[in-house]
């Protein structure tokens, strides 16, 4: 059985089209089979695939306005593609992107997602708290513990999407950015489940966070933070993930996109790449080199 490659990234929507094409080299080397992109949208998916090689799976149609919605593009021609709009809070609208692909015999559903967001999202973290307390920013725990509900209700009708009105498939991979960190109560709700964390199941090559605070990109870092060197770090987080059905192995895991040398970033947020095989399918000296 060959690996699967799935790449996930936030591209962030702000000028996101004039970093397409530094996207695109930053995606290419890694051959994916499949790429789930957040913050995108039609126009944007449909180029991307195109300097990928790839097809547009599955993305909302934006006509109506939207400009930042999740998407997925894959080498393979798809089936079973759905858009599954969630619940929100903001008057804005959530979705839940998926489509199924077949690897020999083995038919594999991936799914993209972003959910609600919270504000200055380095609150949430146990560094971010005591950075907070030690330089008296005052978190608000009303506006924290509001998104997270809002989130565990659209990890519930996930949930109930994939597991209650969609057909059964061989395995599952769903991937996004999740707006929640490591241990929260929406982590937990997930990993409770039937999915689980591809980054722990697997050898990591790079650190698992996802938003750098010394990343230009990402707006909410604390001024004093921003050039700070290495003390930034503190304030890197993870809200980016991929979560698997107990049938599939995960090889390796890999975050992408932080330039070298001061070159420019691709997006706010860092990509995750992970190789899969189904267990029960292993082949020794297949996939990516």
């Amino acid at each position: 059985m060959s690996t699967l490659r799935v790449v996930t990234w936030n591209v962030l929507h702000t000028n996101r089209d004039q970093r397409l094409r530094l996207l695109a080299t930053t995606v290419a080397p890694h051959r994916p089979d499949v790429v789930l992109l957040q913050e995108s949208s039609i126009r944007h998916a449909e180029d991307l695939a195109s300097e990928l090689g790839m097809r547009v799976a599955a993305v909302p149609d934006d006509s109506v306005g939207l400009v930042s919605v999740p998407a997925v593009l894959s080498v393979q021609e798809p089936s079973e593609v759905r858009v599954d709009r969630l619940s929100g809070d903001e008057g804005r609208n959530y979705y839940l992107t998926t489509a199924v692909i077949q690897m020999d015999s083995v038919r594999i559903r991936i799914g993209s997602t972003h959910l609600r967001h919270t504000p200055s999202a380095w609150q949430m973290t146990e560094a971010g708290r005591k950075f907070a307390a030690e330089s008296d920013i005052r978190i608000d725990s009303n506006t924290i513990e509001a998104t997270v509900e809002v989130r565990l209700r659209q990890l519930a009708e996930i949930d109930d999407l994939l597991h209650r009105t969609m057909k059964p498939v061989d395995h599952e991979i769903l991937g996004g950015d999740f707006n929640l960190v490591p241990g929260s109560r929406e982590y937990r709700a997930i990993i409770g489940g039937s999915l689980r964390d591809s980054w722990n199941d697997a050898t990591a090559l790079t650190p698992q966070a996802t938003v750098l605070a010394r990343n230009p990109l990402v707006g909410d870092t604390p001024p004093r933070l921003r050039s700070a060197g290495s003390a930034a770090r503190m304030l890197d987080y993870t809200l980016d993930y991929q979560f698997h059905s107990s049938g599939m192995e995960v090889d390796r895991t890999e975050t992408i996109g932080e330039p070298t040398d001061g070159g420019t970033w691709p997006s706010d947020h860092l990509g995750l790449v992970v190789d899969y095989t189904p267990a029960d399918r292993r082949t020794p000296g297949s996939g990516h080199g």
